[in-house]
């Protein structure tokens, strides 16, 4: 007799998959609007990189305003004609100083009250601002933006983005001034400026530019004179920074109704929420609920961790995780329990995933063992196509899940399932990435039971699992045999350390 196991899996998932046909699109909302201060660089960055059409994509209106000569430009791309009147068209650190001292009017009658009719507002130095002479006017640079963070307290509506000055080439610096621009960037980045200003963010632009001298990287350049970054430098930046400010969103604004990623490949219908779960699955964590905790590297690397009411299978919601890893970053979205789980009874961990593209890397951890000292146990596994198409139905089991590398030697040989601590979704990446998945339905698989004698197994149409390396596939089943599993595809994904090939 096959392992019964894998037939109550079957059932279980057969169930569940009449839920997992289309996503829910719950709510209509205003879109988010925002607004990128910016001179040539930034220009490039948003033509070359496709930051309007990927911030568009995402359901923002993104609005930018070059010099006074270009003016605004709508959220269309159309060029408006006309300018927020920036004052000696100065967006060097003290300029911004002199922006963001301005009253407040309505209707706005200078810089600062034009920007503040956007939602979002990100604003960007060029070039020459890395050309910092002494530290006099270090502390000068560093003067100015405390006045930005003064107004941006003043303004917990709003969100502000830094955008770090892009460095410059070797020719038009010098050793000290570098050190300078990389201290000044480092600081806007840091924990300290940034530190209890929760509406206030820092994409380091810089940080994405440099090498490890300070200055351009040789294949982001132009030529050995100009400093605007090259077209690969934007094309491989501008999703990086769409990601970001899109994961800052969601971080700040998670509490309002934020805008749905479009989705033109699958109909919006609602598809109704199970009365009741079978018996052998138990939810391990609320994904309606705010409790996953973003953590990254806070230098290259953003992520966010909010609940998603706008593509949902159960509840009233699910984990949407969007993120930006920049060269050897790592991210990840943590659910710490406040006293230890007892999951000895179940055979590993049941979920669905949607992606917004496939071969996204992600590692599943489950810490286990004591409070305070927990071991982490991981598994890592792909998106797929399936889950760029809708929800796939994703089973990790406890024996595919093993001690990384990056850890050592640990306390415990195997997982203890009797004493689970948290569970966590981390990604790293060595040359950068950007990606975004949902996660519904995150529940423990429990063992049957019942035994299933071989009459019941046939009528089933129950096949065994067909064994790959690390893992194994299971088509959908005969339609004939049994229709509620077409279309589902489960998959056991193969076991993997984040560091294999370090």
């Amino acid at each position: 007799m096959r392992n019964t196991k894998w037939i109550w899996v079957l059932i279980m998932l057969a169930e569940l998959s009449i839920i997992s046909t289309v996503a829910v699109h719950a709510q209509e909302s205003q879109p988010i609007r925002i607004i990128f201060l910016h001179h040539s660089c930034g220009a490039n960055l948003i033509e070359e990189g496709q930051v309007r059409e990927g911030l568009t994509t995402l359901g923002y209106e993104f609005f930018d305003h070059g010099y006074n000569g270009d003016g605004l430009r709508l959220a269309d791309g159309t060029w408006t004609g006309e300018n927020f009147n920036i004052p000696d068209d100065n967006t060097d650190p003290d300029g911004f100083g002199v922006i963001f001292s301005q009253p407040l009017h309505d209707p706005p009658d200078n810089t600062f009250s034009y920007l503040m009719q956007y939602d979002v507002i990100a604003f960007k130095s060029c070039y020459p601002a890395s050309n910092i002479g002494d530290d006099q006017q270090l502390a000068d640079y560093q003067s100015y933006y405390l006045t930005i963070q003064d107004t941006a307290d003043r303004h917990p509506e709003k969100l502000f983005v830094i955008v770090t000055p892009p460095p410059q080439v070797p020719n038009n610096t010098a050793d000290d001034e570098t050190r300078r621009a990389r201290a000044f960037t480092d600081w806007l980045a840091s924990d300290e400026y940034l530190g209890g200003h929760d509406n206030l963010v820092t994409f380091n632009f810089f940080d994405l530019l440099s090498n490890d001298d300070d200055v351009l990287r040789r294949d982001y350049r132009v030529d050995q004179w100009d400093a605007h970054p090259n077209t690969e430098a934007n094309q491989e930046i501008g999703p990086i920074f769409v990601t970001f400010l899109d994961t800052e969103i969601r971080n700040y604004f998670s509490g309002e109704t934020l805008p749905d990623v479009e989705d033109e490949a699958e109909p919006e219908q609602e598809v109704d929420e199970p009365e009741s779960m079978p018996a052998s699955e138990s939810t391990v964590a609320d994904l309606d609920e705010g409790v996953w905790q973003p953590d990254s590297d806070g230098v290259t690397s953003s992520i966010a961790c909010t609940p998603d009411t706008g593509t949902f299978l159960q509840g009233e919601s699910s984990l949407y995780v969007n993120y930006a890893l920049g060269a050897n970053g790592y991210a990840s979205c943590a659910n710490q329990f406040e006293s230890l789980q007892d999951w000895s009874d179940s055979e590993g961990l049941l979920f669905y995933l949607r992606s917004d593209r496939a071969g996204q890397e992600i590692n599943m951890l489950v810490y286990s063992g004591i409070m305070d000292e927990p071991v982490p146990f991981e598994v890592q596994f792909q998106t797929s196509d399936e889950s760029v198409e809708g929800w796939e139905g994703v089973v990790l089991l406890w024996e595919d899940l093993s001690i990384p590398k990056w850890h050592g030697e640990g306390t415990i040989d195997s997982i203890d399932t009797g004493r689970v601590v948290s569970i966590v979704f981390s990604l790293d990446s060595e040359e950068g990435t950007q990606g975004q998945f949902w996660v519904d339905g995150l529940s423990l698989i429990e063992p049957e039971d019942e035994e299933i004698d071989e009459e019941d197994e046939a009528a089933l149409g129950a096949e065994e699992p067909e064994e790959e390396e690390g893992g194994s596939r299971l088509c959908p089943l005969s339609t004939v045999v049994m229709p509620l599993l077409v279309g589902f595809i489960w998959v056991l994904h193969e076991r993997k350390s984040r560091h294999e090939n370090q």
